[in-house]
């Protein structure tokens, strides 16, 4: 094969020794093509399209500010005149923010008197929010609570639950004006909390505002709302539970002894007081509720330990628990003192 290579590339040279024009014209031809490449492929155009600018992701008519250029600025501004703000980011071509726009759409006709709802396109490329923040996962929805958060909202992007937990926050405390509604709330509350301040002396007593202040922590903390926080302002009321004490904050527990926060020992702070509350509240049933979607919730749980796992309906967005729950919660601890044994 060597040989036969050789033997061409001799009789092309004694070729063009023999025909020295041959060999000029090939040179001039191989410059000419050379040159014409050049050439077209300076005067080729760009194939590559420029993104459309972006459009309303939100319609006309809905009752949310729909920043759809990413203008993170108007977020701040809009925050500081509103009490209540629900921000809603979302990538326009995401079939989830799509599905949740319709539902967000349902929750913002019904509580556009008290919370400001913004939609902010966090995906153009040329906007500050996409600039600013990297989301791994579309749509995200954060709350704030006059200047505290932001509270991310983690369950399902139903209208229903959106609005049960925007309701919490836009309330984080339950008014106790009387001993029914005091008794009320520990019986329908798993775990509850109750704070004693009376507004006799200033509008707002010392203490109230970090009271307030652990209630949006907690929410930031269980999205659930397993724990709730309440408010007495009567002293009658407090002394009907042995709160008779200003700026009082008692932790109520089924089985165990009531606690009230050691403010002897610990500071006086939201996240002393929302740190003490989730260490010693109990709780019969941890709750679990798949996303809807391949996750590892319950590989998370059975790798803590031994485990005792219930499948039953519950509605966790009714007022009141069900006679179900009520018999489980009553029996259940029963039934594990007696495996125990």
């Amino acid at each position: 094969m060597l040989r036969r290579v050789r033997q061409s590339l001799r009789q092309v040279l004694l070729l063009m020794a023999r025909r020295p024009d041959l060999l000029c014209g090939a040179i001039v031809l191989s410059v000419l093509l050379l040159l014409a490449v050049k050439f077209t492929c300076s005067r080729a155009k760009n194939v590559v399209a420029a993104a459309r600018p972006p459009v309303r992701f939100f319609p006309a008519e809905a009752p949310v500010v729909d920043l759809y250029l990413g203008q993170l600025d108007q977020v701040e501004r809009l925050r500081s005149m509103a009490e209540v703000s629900l921000i809603f980011f979302y990538a326009p071509w995401c079939a989830h923010s799509m599905a949740a726009r319709q539902e967000v759409q349902q929750v913002a006709k019904k509580l556009a008197k008290q919370v400001q709802f913004v939609a902010v396109n966090c995906w153009w490329s040329q906007g500050k929010c996409r600039r600013q923040n990297r989301f791994y996962h579309y749509p995200i929805i954060h709350l704030f609570y006059r200047r505290f958060g932001p509270i991310e909202y983690r369950g399902p992007f139903v209208a229903s639950y959106i609005e049960s937990f925007t309701l919490k926050v836009i309330t984080p405390l339950t008014y106790l004006p009387t001993r029914a509604h005091l008794e009320e709330f520990l019986s329908y509350h798993e775990s509850g909390v109750v704070g004693v301040f009376q507004f006799n002396s200033s509008p707002q007593p010392p203490g109230y505002i970090t009271y307030l202040t652990s209630a949006l922590q907690a929410l930031r903390r269980d999205y659930h709302g397993i724990v709730r926080f309440g408010v007495v302002t009567s002293k009658h009321v407090a002394e009907g539970f042995s709160l008779g004490e200003d700026e009082t904050v008692y932790l109520y527990r089924r089985f165990n002894s009531s606690l009230i926060f050691p403010r002897k020992e610990r500071n006086f702070t939201s996240s002393a007081i929302c740190n003490w509350v989730f260490e010693h509240y109990e709780t019969v049933l941890q709750w679990l509720q798949p996303p809807g979607t391949k996750s590892r919730l319950l590989e998370e749980e059975l790798t803590k330990g031994p485990a005792l796992l219930l499948f039953m309906p519950h509605n966790p967005l009714q007022s009141e628990p069900s006679a179900v729950l009520q018999q489980v919660i009553t029996h259940v601890p029963n039934v594990l003192s007696n495996l125990l044994r």
